[in-house]
């Protein structure tokens, strides 16, 4: 399963270069608030001088708003005859070839095997909101993100940063991005609406909650304490004591109504590639994350969101089944399982809120992709400058009560940049590794959470102390292939960065 995601790296490239060739080729919540619904508003009949009224101070609810929502983004049958396109295991429109410049097979869609969702978690306190809103896709491009943001704004007060969101990465779901052949317009254009629709629904259903938070160190072990089932590195890490080679927190966030002490909705948190749908089958599919919410969903009776974590080089581990969606049922399933089971140790969360962002450029130098963006630049879901090749990107940074601390990331989050290296850690040949200060070793909250691929999905977050020095790094291919996938070097550190910023800023 693995080597299908590294699909014919260097032959791949050469497509390309013959391609190319015939071608030519923040604000706290006291300041930044959002307009509130009626029932938070008083009115007073106060003159200033005699001309203007007072402004009314503005009286909010000493408790946290909540709603959730799933919307339905399952491509038409019309639709995809006319195309979709997965978006895995491939680039620039092809999946697979039989034969070297014959017999190509591309990234088309060719049915549904089971539904695609949008779905949606909406979070206020005092006046401040966001929301995260999550697809049932592999990748999406800005100019989507985009557009879906600009109606969520136009019919909320939900503020275009305040609204997260991010792709669960199935590669048997669909290219929102554009490299691997993109979506019809069609689709573009419902998914965009569907989507706008169901935060909108969450935000205007939204009603007086409490937040819990749980987590677990997620996995099976064997009694010598090595994980036998659960999740493991692709890149050939090793796990060892104090210093896992994924990150397997596994982390739940709970809204429950006060009135009726009813879950509202739930997010959950793990990082892990959904890959368990083989690059042979052409079905449009959730892969495990879709079992993971269905059963979620029917052990709580409320919409669950699932979030991405540290996922770049996090694969399933030890897990069996007589097809693939028997595999990625039994993991999805043990996944939801174990969630909802770390319910009984939940703290509640205090009411306190605090959102940040923050926004930079960074260059795009990696050839490779540049050829991709050149191959495919009709289809592609990408605004950046044609010139310098710079993209806007974010990272934002959510903090709830003193309880729990969450960072988005643009990109697809390796372990070590989640966790930190150790400084000597050893990699490719014993070779020393410098140290690198991880996102989660910057928050000092009790429970903590990184969100990958959410905000942007620009590709793989790799620090660069680790740079082709992975343990199964693979001299022949020149870079390995996360590195292959990488904007540039320094992207990951970038990202830390700002991440590092936002976290200072906020004095609590």
């Amino acid at each position: 399963m693995l080597n299908s995601s590294r699909l014919h790296i260097v032959p791949f490239t050469l497509v390309l270069i013959f391609i190319c060739c015939l071608s030519g080729c923040s604000t706290s919540s006291s300041d930044d608030t959002a307009a509130v619904t009626q029932q938070q508003t008083t009115q007073t009949g106060n003159e200033n001088n005699g001309s203007l009224p007072d402004p009314t101070p503005v009286v909010y609810p000493d408790y946290f708003l909540a709603g959730a929502n799933v919307s339905d983004i399952t491509p038409t049958d019309a639709q995809i005859e006319e195309g979709v396109f997965l978006g895995g295991f491939g680039m620039v429109g092809i999946r697979k070839f039989d034969d070297f410049f014959d017999n190509f097979k591309t990234a088309k869609a060719t049915g549904i095997h089971d539904p695609i969702y949008a779905r949606a978690f909406v979070a206020e306190l005092k006046g401040e909101a966001f929301a995260f809103v999550i697809l049932d896709v592999c990748v999406i491009g800005n100019r989507v993100i985009n557009e879906i943001t600009a109606k969520v704004s136009k019919a909320t007060m939900l503020p275009a940063k305040n609204i997260f969101i991010g792709a669960t990465h199935s590669h048997a779901s669909l290219d929102l991005l554009g490299y691997m052949g993109g979506a019809c317009k069609s689709y573009r254009t419902d998914l965009i609406n569907k989507t706008a629709d169901a935060v909108i629904s969450a935000y205007k259903t939204r009603v007086p909650a409490r937040l819990y938070v749980s987590s677990v160190d997620y996995g099976d072990r064997d009694e010598n304490g090595r994980v036998i089932r659960g999740t493991g590195n692709r890149r050939g890490w090793p796990d060892l004591p104090g210093h896992p080679d994924v990150d397997r927190s596994l982390n739940v966030v709970e809204a429950r109504s006060i009135d009726k002490n009813e879950t509202i909705g739930m997010m959950i948190n793990l990082g892990c590639h959904p890959t368990l749908i083989s690059a042979d089958i052409y079905d449009v599919s959730r892969d495990f994350c879709g079992y993971l919410v269905d059963r979620a969903e029917a052990l709580t009776g409320a919409p669950v969101v699932f979030v991405q974590g540290a996922m770049g080089d996090a694969r399933p581990n030890g897990w069996g089944g007589k097809d693939d969606y028997e595999v990625a049922k039994n993991f999805g399933e043990n996944v939801a399982e174990s969630a909802v089971k770390s319910l009984d140790n939940q703290v509640e969360i205090e009411k306190d809120l605090y959102i940040s962002t923050g926004l930079f450029n960074v260059k795009l130098t990696n050839i490779l992709l540049k050829l991709i963006l050149n191959v495919a630049k009709s289809k592609m879901e990408l605004d950046y400058n044609t010139d310098t090749y710079e993209v806007q990107t974010k990272v934002n940074y959510i903090r709830l009560g003193r309880q729990l601390q969450i960072a988005t990331l643009p990109g697809e989050v390796v372990t070590h940049l989640s966790l930190g290296i150790k400084d000597g850690e050893k990699g490719y040949k014993d070779k020393a590794i410098e140290g690198f200060t991880g996102i989660k070793e910057g928050m000092s909250a009790p429970y903590k959470m990184v969100c990958g691929i959410t905000g942007d999905t620009l590709l793989y977050l790799v620090p660069e102390p680790e740079w082709n020095l992975s343990p199964d790094y693979n001299p022949n291919e020149i870079l390995g292939y996360e590195e292959m996938m990488c904007i540039n070097k320094d992207f990951a550190a970038l990202c830390a960065e700002n991440a590092f910023d936002l976290m200072r800023a906020d004095e609590w």
